[in-house]
């Protein structure tokens, strides 16, 4: 898709709608079964010889379990005016070595979907700031190919 964008540079909005669709289908598909591309831009969309879509390269892709994700993204405050600080994990290196004290560790985000990953073009804000992939993130990234072909 990424050299057919190229050789085109804008696509009618009905070919923009069509593909849109095809990788709606292809989305639900994929959160059908848990599972977060991570990496969706057009050089990951193949086009078959009938110039329908394939999606590609699922080496980023992860199985995540979307309560998990969804209690992880529900402790996070996603306030503007929250600094990077409210989303950090204690460091054991930080820890006091105090017996006497209560140590007070955050729970660790799911670690299968917190690698930050992707494309920075078409990252997802949560992404980029709390490195929480869910099915939002690809979403976010087919907004991005959508603005791109119009």
């Amino acid at each position: 898709m990424a050299s057919f964008l190229l050789e085109k540079e804008i696509l009618s909005t009905k070919l923009t709608r069509e593909y849109t669709m095809e990788l709606i289908l292809a989305l639900e598909n994929l959160r059908a079964n848990n599972i977060v591309h991570r990496d969706l831009k057009p050089q990951n969309i193949l086009l078959d010889d009938s110039y329908h879509l394939k999606l590609a390269d699922f080496g980023a892709a992860k199985i995540i379990d979307p309560e998990e994700v969804n209690r992880n993204i529900n402790s996070r405050n996603f306030n503007e005016n929250s600094s990077d600080e409210d989303c950090s994990l204690t460091d054991s290196s930080e820890m006091s070595d105090s017996s006497d004290e209560e140590v007070v560790v955050p729970p660790m985000p799911l670690l299968r979907a917190n690698t930050q990953i992707g494309s920075p073009l078409y990252v997802s804000p949560e992404m980029l700031k709390y490195q929480i992939a869910c099915f939002g993130s690809d979403l976010w990234a087919l907004g991005c190919i959508i603005y791109e072909c119009i």
